[in-house]
């Protein structure tokens, strides 16, 4: 993996893992008769979690083999992405990479946790 360039067969062997996790819930979730399941919106958040410590650069092709979707659907998703503010591309590269806009949806899911509740079984255990 040097110089940031992964072959096909690397980025299948590291990826396969991922694919598990990254595909399913798209798949188990929607049902045919789901009017309310928005697949549009399900695949842009599954693109996000593509996103991870070990891969914080992506480029469209490795999204697209990431995700098992089409590389034009990659594209707009991540356009659609960029322009919100959730991913930015890196600089001088085609490669994009978390944006601050993701920050938005840990801060509110923090706000509506109760440290009593995290903390409490830990102080049981210590009591």
């Amino acid at each position: 993996m040097t110089n940031d360039v992964i072959d096909s067969e690397q980025t299948e062997n590291l990826l396969a893992p991922l694919r598990h996790e990254l595909l399913n819930p798209i798949e188990d979730m929607q049902d045919e008769n789901d009017r309310q399941y928005v697949t549009a919106l399900a695949r842009g958040l599954e693109l996000l979690r593509c996103f991870t410590p070990k891969y914080q650069h992506l480029g469209n092709q490795e999204l697209s083999q990431m995700t098992g979707l089409p590389k034009a659907t990659i594209t707009r998703l991540t356009h659609t992405l960029s322009r919100l503010g959730y991913i930015k591309q890196v600089p001088n590269s085609n490669k994009f990479q978390l944006s601050s806009g993701v920050l938005s949806f840990g801060y509110s899911m923090l706000a509506n946790v109760s440290i009593r509740s995290i903390a409490h079984p830990h102080m049981q255990e210590l009591a």
